[in-house]
């Protein structure tokens, strides 16, 4: 295997979806959560995945990860939900350490270019600008190597997601929230899935703009 496909990190694992992506690509993936609770999730839905290791502790740097042995460190908002100044900087620092040279970083977190607009109300969200992700990563060894514009939801939805929510309709969103306690979860997936891929059908991935400009999260890809 092409030793830049050796390892990565999915970094707020959360219920492991994306670990489980990596793992079709990596030799080893690393599932990382603070959480013991979503850990048992993902668990439950990929220990069967040889390649994918679980891993919590209520802090990154005690995971054991080998110096320089990571290529790939996936962040899926969750840097967006670390509060503290201190903690977002040494965990990008921390990045910089398990990374081997070249080895990147895919970001996607709230990042605009406004300079202003943002609502400030979430106390669990930091609204960093993307200037500002950028000054962050290049202090900590790393730079910016490409960059993503993604749809919001609710401020500003593509076609593909709001073709996505008109097809599922409240109703039968409500409606898979109370079988889902008495069928299996797989079943429920599979079907969101399968909406989803209704959705895209034509090919028109429209959750990813060239327009940065218009997004209020992006990819960030950062390489060291």
């Amino acid at each position: 295997m092409n030793p830049s496909l050796s390892l990565a990190l999915d970094f707020g694992t959360g219920s492991g979806d994306f670990a489980c992506l990596l793992s079709k690509k990596f030799e080893g993936v690393i599932a990382f959560d603070i959480s013991d609770r979503v850990i048992d999730v993902a668990r439950k839905k990929y220990g069967s995945i040889s390649n994918i290791k679980f891993i919590t502790t209520g802090d990154v740097k005690d995971t054991g990860i080998q110096a320089n042995s990571v290529d790939l460190i996936l962040c899926i908002t969750v840097l967006q939900s670390i509060m503290d100044d201190k903690k977002l900087d040494e965990t990008i620092n921390y990045f910089n350490d398990v990374l081997r040279k070249n080895g990147f970083i895919v970001a996607l977190e709230f990042a605009s270019d406004a300079e202003s607009g943002f609502d400030g109300s979430a106390s669990y969200l930091r609204f960093i600008r993307f200037k500002d992700w950028c000054s962050l990563f290049e202090k900590n060894g790393f730079r910016l190597h490409r960059s993503y514009g993604f749809y919001h939801p609710t401020d500003m939805p593509c076609h593909s997601y709001s073709e996505y929510r008109r097809k599922l309709g409240y109703s039968k969103f409500k409606a898979l929230g109370l079988v889902s306690k008495f069928l299996n979860l797989t079943w429920k997936d599979k079907y969101l899935n399968y909406i989803a891929a209704e959705s895209t059908r034509r090919g028109e991935y429209d959750f990813i703009w060239t327009d940065k400009k218009r997004s209020l999260s992006k990819f960030m890809v950062f390489q060291k």
